[in-house]
């Protein structure tokens, strides 16, 4: 998990709704909060850009 957010959520979501996690989440529960809330996952791909000029 990226580690931004882990932060965020320990130090700022969980306290704000009184949740207490020992351990953490996973990625896979992070992901599919996310999900509920409407972002998407998508694996970051190289792009390669040609405008036609040479």
């Amino acid at each position: 998990m990226p580690s931004g957010l882990e932060k965020y959520l320990e130090l700022e979501l969980f306290p704000r709704i009184q949740v207490k996690v020992s351990k953490g989440i996973s990625l896979r529960t992070a992901r599919r909060w996310l999900h509920k809330e409407g972002f998407k996952y998508t694996a970051h791909k190289k792009a390669l850009y040609f405008d036609g000029h040479e």
